[in-house]
């Protein structure tokens, strides 16, 4: 039994839900005689301290999610995620990734489907909070080749909602559960853009033209492919990225990416 296999075995261990008698067994002989049973129980210890600690990882993360479902709803789930979903990192805060997209696809909450958009926004607020600091482009934008590139910070992301949720979760933010209302999540399609602010998480409502622009740019579309998959007008392009300029999205090494001086 090579390491590997054994570290394999353990896994699938924990993040089994209900693990039947015989693979108990089965682990428990890599670690105890079998002739003695586990006398203190540590084996469902340590499933337990593995459950509630990332349990609480995404309490920390989904603060506004966990308000929306209420405090059991919000365990049952994370313990269904965390099952599915085990952490590859040893750093919790890399963990719960991709919780709004299981929360799409629980029948359970289906009449409450702005809950997995917010949890959509708060990944991206948390990752935009512990994104690496970076210099920001300044001055003038440089002239935009037609197959140039620029590059927005790591910290800038794109969040496509189909209800309308900033207003909310905004208020949610300064007041707390007093500052938002249920009548406040319509079904209206909403863009934003969230990215970091020396170190302090920012959402910015953005129209359709703008985060095309964005997000066909972070997919690595040169500014003539952008214009042509899009059908956007060079001025619209040109718009759009000098609005992100001014916000100070686009990272400092814009123009060592430059490979052709054409003007748009």
């Amino acid at each position: 039994m090579s390491l590997e296999q054994l570290q394999k075995e353990f896994i699938e261990f924990l993040y089994t839900a209900k693990p039947g008698e015989e693979q108990k067994n089965h682990i428990r002989s890599y670690f105890l005689d079998p002739q003695h049973s586990d006398p203190h129980n540590g084996l469902k210890i340590y499933r337990g301290n593995l459950v509630f600690g990332l349990i609480g990882a995404m309490k920390e993360t989904y603060v506004f999610t966990r308000v929306l479902l209420g405090e059991n709803n919000f365990n049952f789930f994370s313990r269904d995620f965390l099952y599915q979903n085990p952490s590859r990192d040893s750093d919790l805060i890399q963990y719960g990734g991709g919780f709004g997209d299981f929360l799409a696809g629980r029948e359970e909450i289906q009449h409450l489907a702005f809950i997995p958009e917010v949890a959509r926004l708060e990944w991206a607020l948390e990752r935009a909070f512990y994104a690496p600091p970076e210099p920001s482009l300044t001055g003038e934008l440089p002239e935009i080749g037609r197959e140039s590139k620029l590059r927005f910070k790591n910290s800038v992301r794109l969040v496509q909602s189909a209800y309308k949720i900033h207003k909310a979760w905004a208020g949610f933010t300064e007041k707390g559960v007093d500052g938002f209302e249920g009548e406040m999540f319509k079904k209206e399609p909403e863009s934003l853009v969230v990215w970091s602010d020396e170190g302090s998480p920012r959402v910015t409502p953005v129209n359709e033209i703008l985060m095309t622009v964005m997000k066909e740019t972070m997919a690595g579309k040169t500014t003539s492919a952008l214009v042509r998959s899009t059908g956007l007008s060079e001025e619209n392009v040109r718009e759009a990225y000098w609005f992100t300029l001014k916000q100070g999205w686009i990272a400092d090494d814009f123009k060592s990416n430059l490979t052709d001086f054409h003007s748009i």
